[in-house]
């Protein structure tokens, strides 16, 4: 697999900071000769939404809000239980090293940059688990 070095001109090209213009735009060339152009958006979200999941030990879809572009999630969790996050309705709660998704303890936390598109599922080692989602966008 080829891979690409992005530099940016800056000193010659011999560096590979990018320097953000003050419009917001970047400009790049890879190693190559392709530039690569796009603009970079300094203002924060101007949207969020809260909600929290009651989670069992059957896997709960999380519904994401149209707009939505990151996810933060915090588990809240009973001593020695733990919430799983996964992609589809086939995540597991084993912890045994079989399982597929991603652990959250008790008060961890984990923030996902994602499309409308995207499909987030949670699961818990125990029924009265809870999962407290933030929804961002803008």
């Amino acid at each position: 697999m080829a891979t690409t070095q992005i530099k940016d001109g800056y000193n010659g090209g011999s560096d590979n900071q990018l320097k953000i213009n003050a419009d917001g735009s970047i400009n790049a060339t890879t190693s190559g000769s392709s530039t690569i152009t796009g603009n970079v958006n300094l203002n924060g979200l101007n949207a969020f939404a809260t909600t929290q999941y009651q989670v069992s030990t059957s896997a709960v879809q999380i519904s994401i809000p149209s707009g939505t572009s990151s996810v933060s999630i915090k588990a809240i969790t009973t001593s020695g239980n733990l919430v799983i996050i996964g992609n589809s309705g086939s995540v597991t709660n084993a912890i045994d090293g079989t399982g597929n998704g991603y652990f959250l303890f008790n008060g961890d936390s984990i923030q996902i940059d994602l499309t409308n598109s995207a499909s987030l599922w949670v699961i818990g080692t125990a029924s009265g688990q809870v999962v407290g989602v933030l929804f961002a966008g803008g």
